[in-house]
């Protein structure tokens, strides 16, 4: 007879997944302290990451199996047991699968670090689709193997993808010291009898020599890759985007910028105070702490947030003045990545509160109303020709002649309303592509795509 999967089994596997990435989570603040266990954190963060997410990657796939058995008895269960099965397995999918995100973004966190001097590359490998959850199966237990005994390749330290969502072409990077990403590699694996065998195609600015106690081949590279592909037809296409990657040219126009952010209204939240203004009082975070303490009850339970009773005299303070264009944009502070945004274990933040954003224990919803950062514009001689949502709303200056446009404000808000960036250091980025229209560095009829890379790497621990 068949035993389906019991909550207390689901609650004991995240049980275990927490204390790891809790571990985990501490790695990262040695090494964004850079304090005297660096080397090691740096060492045994991956491959510790690594195995919590095979396992759970693991686990993931029994409950799917388990949810096709179910499905597979819908016609003989009766209609009660067959609903409360099926309603049970979803949930325990749905914790297990954002147990899985949540060790992903700390993955992301650790990636990011080395990605310092790349950050082009890494508006590359946004623009693939994410890799999924994890990687399972002899594929997945390959991987994990080789990041255990890889770690350093010929002197260049190997990130591994598999723990991150953001990086997305090829399965490692190659860092060296001092200058950044220098390569990309593809890993394959086959199992042969009661081995696995685990191939690595990679990618590189400098030569890698083959590591010690690799299978040597006297097939060409080009024999090698045919003959992989006869069990891995995409792995031509995959080593083509490693290519790419690794051939980007820098922007022919850059400039550098130091802005300032109000992470002090995040630090300011607490559950006796939920409700902070940011400095113009365009935006406005609302923090709800959950009443749980384990990540599965976290995950488990729909919480119902009750609403702060000075609610409402903040949300009027952010419609002053009044505007045509005050709106009230609803969003939440979270660890997703994309592109300009920077992981929230590098923003200067309380630990505390850092671990409490990662792992469920606190939401902040955002409200952020666009009419001051509107108004910016405004005064500069710009007229809003569109409003809406905002991918929607557009601007638009005409002087000497010369007609500018500024389409789609999401990237400059999204570094307000999620990245704490101050309005007017939003406005002052802007400023330097007017400028430099207005005077003649941009010729008229170019398109400009801004790419806004943001750096924050350490900070020096609370007093």
């Amino acid at each position: 007879m068949y035993t389906l999967i019991s909550e207390e089994t689901v609650k004991r596997n995240i049980d275990t997944a927490e204390e790891t990435l809790n571990n985990c989570f501490d790695m990262l603040i040695d090494i964004k302290y850079a304090t005297d266990t660096l080397g090691e954190a740096i060492m045994n963060f991956q491959p510790l990451l690594a195995d919590c997410l095979y396992d759970m990657m693991g686990f993931y796939q029994k409950l799917q199996a388990e949810k096709d058995y179910i499905i597979s008895q819908k016609s003989t269960w009766e209609q009660t047991l067959f609903k409360n099965a099926i309603t049970n397995n979803a949930k325990y999918l749905k914790v297990v699968k954002e147990t899985i995100t949540i060790g992903k973004t700390l993955g992301d966190a650790f990636a990011w670090f080395f990605y310092s001097k790349n950050r082009q590359e890494l508006d590359m490998h946004f623009e693939h689709p994410s890799t999924g959850l994890f990687v399972a199966g002899v594929g997945g237990k390959g991987e994990i193997e080789f990041i255990k005994n890889n770690q350093n390749l010929e002197g260049l330290f190997v990130v591994y993808h598999g723990i991150t969502d953001m990086l997305r072409i090829g399965d490692f990077s190659l860092y060296a010291n001092g200058i950044g990403i220098v390569g990309v590699g593809e890993l394959k694996s086959q199992r042969e009898g009661d081995r696995i065998s685990i191939t690595a195609n990679i990618t590189s600015k400098v030569n890698i020599n083959t590591p010690e106690g690799a299978a040597s081949s006297d097939l060409s590279f080009g024999e090698r890759i045919k003959l992989l592909e006869k069990s891995f037809p995409s792995l031509s296409k995959q080593i083509e985007a490693q290519d790419k990657l690794m051939k980007l040219k820098e922007s022919e126009h850059s400039s550098n910028f130091y802005a300032e952010y109000e992470y002090d209204i995040v630090n300011s939240l607490s559950q006796e105070s939920p409700l902070a203004l940011n400095t113009d009082n365009s935006l406005l975070l609302c923090a709800a702490w959950s009443k749980h303490i384990s990540l599965f009850d976290i995950l488990f339970d729909d919480e119902h947030v009750d609403t702060p009773e000075e609610l409402s005299n903040y949300a009027m303070e952010l419609m002053k003045p009044e505007s045509p264009y005050n709106e009230a944009i609803i969003s939440e502070i979270d660890t997703r990545m994309f592109f300009q945004r920077m992981p929230i274990l590098w923003w200067k933040i309380n630990d505390k509160l850092c671990r409490d954003i990662y792992f469920k224990r606190v939401s902040i919803s955002t409200v952020f109303n666009p009419a001051k950062l509107l108004r910016l514009f405004t005064d500069k001689g710009f007229r809003v020709v569109s409003i809406g949502k905002t991918k929607d709303i557009k601007l638009e200056k005409t002087a000497d002649g010369k007609c500018m446009e500024f389409g789609s404000l999401q990237a400059f808000m999204d570094l307000i309303h999620h990245s704490m960036m101050r309005t007017d250091a939003v406005f002052s980025i802007a400023e330097r592509v007017i400028y430099d229209f207005e005077s003649g560095k941009i010729s008229p009829g170019t398109k400009v795509d801004m790419h806004i890379h943001l750096n924050n790497f350490g900070a020096m621990p609370e007093e």
